[in-house]
Parts: structure tokens; sequence; C-alpha cells
């Protein structure tokens, strides 16, 4: 199966207006951003490699705690909140190709997120092909779209299961990367009704890949430190939870607030799979910034929270985010085009409301734009 064999993909509406809007936008962007200095690109790839390190020396120091486990769980844990910032740092940015110019080398570090237990084969599709085409947009969505424990779209009758989400997500959440590194990776690769499988095939050779790298994931996670070092199977395997579910909870912190709360737009295709609005609405419309700028979100971060300028210009580092959303908000104010900015906690609290609604299938009324 290829991306030419799907015959029902979502189709924007062709509004000229907003064609020219987005070409002026580019424009702008281009401009400004030939004037930025390129020594911030050389920071960012130095940030990478030191995260790399940072994530090892912490997993070496983890096998010297057999007098201590609870460093040794201290450590994993330290582990966890790493990879989300090589996520977000490294992962991320190469998977769009903005790390190095070569392509090469973007893919060289982008199969660190293998190593971290995830396939990165299908997630490159999942979020390219998906995620950025159609962000918001059910049954295409597929970084939204997860477990059906959660009901994240107002869209259709909830399950029975749902009934309680916003009450018990504080407790399913921490399980989000097992099931994505234990459960949702195989079933992307055998089930064809999946997201991805309207557009991806999956070779032997991919899935042998995925094989072998969550076979990798296992060993020095828990059968090095359990064989070599001397720990329980039992602690390796405590360690390793503990790493999950910090993971889980960090990443979702990230990645919900620009999407899944109470501000966006969960739109709805028509009976032939057309849109109302054009892709440039679409994104803007569906994606908010989170408001907050300080050093932690630039440098450590990586820029995530100036997340419209991303989903209008993926292909454009995150370093030049804030020069880039400077120009996005003047323009759509000077336009009159949508464009919305919350406070961190704000998006969290419009996220639990997103929840709450869609258990009781009742209407969605936003906290604050």
């Amino acid at each position: 199966m290829g991306t030419d064999s799907i015959k029902n993909r979502p189709k924007f509406s062709k509004n000229p207006e907003d064609h020219e809007h987005y070409k002026a936008l580019r424009a702008l962007v281009n401009r400004k951003v030939s004037t930025l200095p390129q020594s911030r690109m050389v920071v960012a790839r130095i940030r990478a490699v030191v995260l790399f390190i940072l994530y090892f020396s912490l997993y070496a120091l983890a096998l010297q705690q057999q007098a201590a486990p609870w460093k040794f769980y201290l450590l994993y844990f330290g582990m966890g909140a790493t990879a989300v910032l090589i996520y977000l740092n490294v992962i991320h940015e190469s998977c769009h190709g903005n790390l190095f110019r070569s392509p090469f080398w973007n893919k060289v570090f982008y199969h660190f997120f293998d190593l971290l237990g995830v396939n990165g084969f299908i997630w490159e599709k999942r979020h390219n092909l998906f995620h950025h085409n159609y962000p918001n947009l059910a049954g295409w969505d597929t970084d939204i779209e997860q477990s059906s424990l959660i009901k994240v779209y107002p869209q259709g009758e909830p399950l029975p299961v749902n009934r309680y989400q916003h009450k018990l997500f504080a407790l399913l959440y921490p399980f989000y990367l097992f099931n994505w590194v234990l459960v949702r990776d195989f079933k992307d690769y055998l089930k064809e009704t999946q997201i991805v499988r309207k557009m991806v095939g999956v070779s032997r050779a991919a899935w042998v890949k995925m094989i072998l790298f969550k076979a990798l994931f296992s060993f020095y996670l828990v059968f090095v430190p359990w064989y070599f070092f001397g720990f329980t199977f039992a602690q390796s395997l405590a360690a390793l939870a503990i790493l999950l579910a910090c993971t889980g909870v960090l990443a979702l912190a990230v990645l919900l607030p620009p999407h899944a709360n109470t501000g966006n737009t969960f739109p709805v295709l028509d009976a032939e799979n057309n849109l109302s609005s054009s892709w440039l609405i679409h994104q803007l419309v569906t994606t908010n910034d989170v408001s907050e700028d300080n050093f932690l979100t630039r440098h450590v971060m990586g820029n995530f929270n100036y997340h419209v300028a991303h989903h209008l210009f993926p292909n454009l580092s995150s370093v030049y985010a804030p020069e880039v959303t400077e120009i996005i908000r003047n323009y759509t104010r000077e336009h009159n085009l949508p464009y919305h900015t919350l406070p961190f906690l704000t998006c969290l609290k419009n996220h639990h409301a997103l929840l709450k609604a869609n258990a009781l299938a009742s209407e969605v009324q936003p906290l604050g734009v």
C-alpha cells in the first residue's frame, strides 16, 4: 500500500485568499529567518549530542547502584525525563529534517527513537503524513487518537469505559508509553484497519528492525542490570516501569496542550470527505501556542510551545520559532485570522474540561482563549 493508493483522503477547501495569506506569511518568515544567526543550529546540534551523553551517563551510573536500589530507580527516572528532552530536541527535529542539513545525519540521530523502545519508522509516518496534514481530525490524526480508554474527540458516543475518564485520567496517562511500546506499534504493523495503514505498507525488513530494536530496548534496560550487575529481575522491571511512566507523563504534558483542549476545533468531514476550511485555517483553529516563553521553553523544551509556527512551517528549525511566531501573531491580528495562545495551566484545565465534556457526551465549552 502506498500514498497514492488511497482515494478517500480528506480534501481541504480551496480558498484563493487563504492561499495568498500563506504565501505572504511564508515570504515574511523566509525573509526574517535569513537575518537570524546560523550559530543557533550549531547550539542545537551540540545540545543533541549532550542529551545523548546525559542519557547514557545516567544509565552507566544506575548500573553501579546495587547497594542503593532507590538511586537505581531515581536514575532510571532521570533517564525517562531525559528521553522526553531527546524527543523534543532531537527526534522531533530530525524527523522533519531540521537538525542537520544532511539527510544521513538526521536519519542517524532519528534512530535513537528505536533505542527508546518505540518504532521510529511507523511513528514518522503517523506524525508527518497524518498528524501534520490532518490535526484534530477524527480517523486521521494518529497523534491525538490513542487508546479507546480515553475519548478525546467530541464526535461520537462515548463508550461505557469513558464515563469516568475525567476522574481516572491521572491513573491512565502514566501508561501512555507502556501502551505505545508494548501494544500500539504492534497494532499498527498487524492491523490494516489502523489509521496509519490507510497510506503506509509494512515491509518484512521493517518488521525485523522493529523486533530487533524492541529486544535491544528490553536487553539493555532489564537484562543487563539483572544478569550482569546483580540487580534482581523484579528491581530491573520496576526501574523500567518507572522510566516508562515518567516518560509518558512528561511527554503528555508537552504534547496535549497544543491540540487536545477545548480551545481547539475538532473539524468534521462531510459525506464526501471534504473539509469546510482551507489547510491554513485548519491548522490555525486546531493548534494553539503555549504562552510561556523562558529559558526552559527555549533551551530545554525545544520551543515546542511555539506550535502554530511548527504546523505552518514544519521544515523550519524550532530554533527560529520565537521570531516566526511573532510574525504569525502580527499577521493574523492584522488580517483577522484565527490565532490562539494560552498559558500552560489553562491548556491543562481545558484538556480536563474536554475529557469531562466528552465523557458526558455534552457540548464542549472552552475555559479560555
